[in-house]
């Protein structure tokens, strides 16, 4: 009954799309995600999202799904046994998934209630770094809100070339396999055991070290990687299907590298996810020398995701503090506003950043978009290092070639 509800739903919207496109080719549609960037129930599929030119989803809807374990009973992740989820990385892979899983078209990221300027800053670099359309919700009662929400408007302006024209870089992919992950559904923590958490241990891997990640879904991967990937992880070999295994087979063919899950990389686990994770890094690091991008330093939470032009020559790579402070919600009355902002710790600025590109040659023009200054770069063993200047909230490093 699960099965046929979708296909309806996706049957009926690629009508929709192909009749909207028909009348205005310029038109967007935005299909809502439901709670789809959580990973978590079986309503709605990644084939849906390729059919949406954009996905909708909500600012902090990826850090709402709890494990419910049996019916009725809502249980945090520590209290069901596993290892609590970093805020940051789930935040991270939700935007990721539902960028990627529209093939690598920005979400749409709704952020409503949001505090005050500094908030709306770092929300805003958050879902911009991650090559999603941040919308900051003016709320009605306060149309216009310009102290609140012109300063991240503005950054958005000068970032919003550096995106245009462009595609995430996956030189690592993470397989979302939905289908293996449905085997599992009547017990979430057999599903995050067997198939959530190993992909959610490798993205976050990558994320941490700041490789280019991003994450492929089933018909996807059925179709083939992308010609830019290098490295694949894949958290449930042994529930692929035979075209999947033909585009992996493929993949390696060419020089890709496969990282299959182990049964003894117990990532969901608090003693085993850093043996894990070591395990994996131990896995690529014969490839990572030759990473097209790779960023060194700032604090351990800080994002950094990479874009190529799709016609021109062209490097971005966004960077974005942590955002996990901002609060968003229903606004609350006066006084519990005023305590709210008063408890908010920022995170101290991102220093000693540096971005690596290879495989490239060298830059025309390397710039930040968020201050609007050239950066300077030297070139090193046949690479180009970028010193980026230390910032609050968000810098977005373009190098044109």
């Amino acid at each position: 009954m699960i099965d046929f509800n979708n296909a309806s739903i996706e049957q009926n919207f690629l009508k929709y799309r192909q009749a909207l496109h028909a009348r205005n080719p310029e038109i967007v549609m935005l299909i809502g995600s439901h709670k789809y960037p959580q990973m978590i129930e079986r309503h709605l599929t990644q084939r849906l999202f390729r059919i949406a030119d954009s996905m909708k989803t909500e600012f902090s809807l990826p850090l709402r799904g709890e494990f419910t374990g049996k019916p009725g009973a809502k249980q945090s992740d520590d209290v069901k046994g596993l290892r609590p989820r970093e805020p940051d990385a789930r935040l991270a892979l939700g935007y990721t998934l539902a960028r990627d899983a529209a093939d690598g078209r920005p979400a749409h990221i709704w952020a409503h209630g949001l505090l005050d300027a500094r908030s709306a800053i770092f929300a805003a670099a958050g879902m911009i770094a991650h090559g999603c359309i941040a919308n900051l919700d003016n709320h009605e009662s306060g149309i216009p809100d310009i102290e609140k929400f012109k300063p991240a408007v503005d950054m958005g302006n000068r970032v919003s070339p550096g995106f245009a024209g462009t595609k995430p870089l996956h030189w690592a992919l993470v397989h979302y396999a939905e289908a293996a992950r449905d085997k599992y559904l009547s017990d979430e923590t057999e599903t995050w055991k067997n198939v959530l958490y190993p992909m959610f241990g490798a993205y976050k891997a990558l994320l941490r070290a700041h490789y280019p990640v991003g994450v492929i879904t089933d018909s996807q991967l059925e179709e083939g990687l992308p010609d830019d990937c290098r490295v694949l992880f894949l958290p449930a070999p042994d529930q692929l299907t035979d075209p999947m295994k033909a585009s992996v087979e493929a993949f390696q063919k060419r020089g890709g590298l496969v990282v299959a899950q182990r049964p003894d990389w117990a990532w969901h686990d608090k003693a085993g996810h850093d043996a894990a994770t070591a395990a994996f890094m131990k896995e690529i690091e014969s490839v990572t020398a030759q990473a097209p991008v790779h960023v060194t330093g700032g604090a351990e939470t800080m994002h950094a995701v990479s874009f190529v032009g799709k016609k021109d020559k062209r490097v971005t790579v966004a960077l974005a503090n942590d955002f996990t402070w901002v609060r968003t919600g229903k606004p609350a009355p006066a006084e519990e506003t005023k305590k709210m902002l008063e408890a908010i710790q920022v995170p101290p600025p991102c220093q000693g950043v540096a971005v690596t590109l290879r495989g490239q040659g060298v830059p025309k023009k390397v710039a930040d978009l968020v201050t609007g200054q050239s950066l300077q770069w030297k070139e090193t063993g046949g690479a180009i290092e970028i010193a980026v200047p230390d910032f609050e909230a968000m810098a977005v490093v373009v190098a044109e070639f």
